[in-house]
Protein backbone atom coordinates (compact mmCIF):
# COMPACT_ATOMS: atom_id res chain seq x y z
CA UNK A 1 0.00 0.00 0.00
CA UNK A 2 1.03 3.58 -1.12
CA UNK A 3 0.51 7.38 -0.54
CA UNK A 4 1.94 10.19 -2.14
CA UNK A 5 1.46 13.76 -2.34
CA UNK A 6 0.92 15.56 -5.43
CA UNK A 7 2.47 18.60 -6.21
CA UNK A 8 2.24 21.57 -8.66
CA UNK A 9 4.64 24.62 -8.85
CA UNK A 10 5.53 23.95 -4.98
CA UNK A 11 2.15 23.92 -4.27
CA UNK A 12 0.22 20.49 -3.21
CA UNK A 13 -3.08 20.21 -5.34
CA UNK A 14 -4.13 16.34 -4.37
CA UNK A 15 -2.82 13.18 -3.48
CA UNK A 16 -2.88 9.30 -5.00
CA UNK A 17 -2.41 6.16 -3.27
CA UNK A 18 -2.63 2.62 -4.26
CA UNK A 19 -1.98 -1.33 -3.54
CA UNK A 20 0.19 -3.47 -4.64
CA UNK A 21 0.42 -7.44 -5.31
CA UNK A 22 3.49 -9.04 -5.49
CA UNK A 23 3.41 -11.64 -7.72
CA UNK A 24 7.08 -13.56 -8.05
CA UNK A 25 10.33 -13.07 -5.92
CA UNK A 26 13.59 -14.67 -7.44
CA UNK A 27 16.61 -15.77 -5.22
CA UNK A 28 18.44 -12.69 -6.60
CA UNK A 29 16.23 -10.25 -5.10
CA UNK A 30 14.55 -8.74 -8.06
CA UNK A 31 10.27 -8.95 -7.88
CA UNK A 32 7.53 -8.46 -10.22
CA UNK A 33 4.25 -6.53 -9.07
CA UNK A 34 0.85 -6.08 -9.93
CA UNK A 35 -0.61 -2.22 -8.94
CA UNK A 36 -3.94 -0.64 -9.07
CA UNK A 37 -3.88 3.23 -8.01
CA UNK A 38 -6.06 6.16 -7.62
CA UNK A 39 -5.82 9.83 -7.62
CA UNK A 40 -7.27 12.67 -6.17
CA UNK A 41 -6.85 15.95 -7.31
CA UNK A 42 -8.65 19.40 -6.94
CA UNK A 43 -9.16 22.05 -9.23
CA UNK A 44 -11.31 25.00 -10.22
CA UNK A 45 -14.10 23.82 -12.50
CA UNK A 46 -16.32 26.89 -14.56
CA UNK A 47 -18.89 24.96 -16.63
CA UNK A 48 -20.35 27.10 -19.30
CA UNK A 49 -23.73 28.51 -18.70
CA UNK A 50 -26.54 27.24 -20.42
CA UNK A 51 -28.88 29.12 -23.17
Amino acid sequence: MFTDDLFRDSVKVGHDGGVCTLLTLEPDGSSESQCAAQIAAQGLIRPSPTL
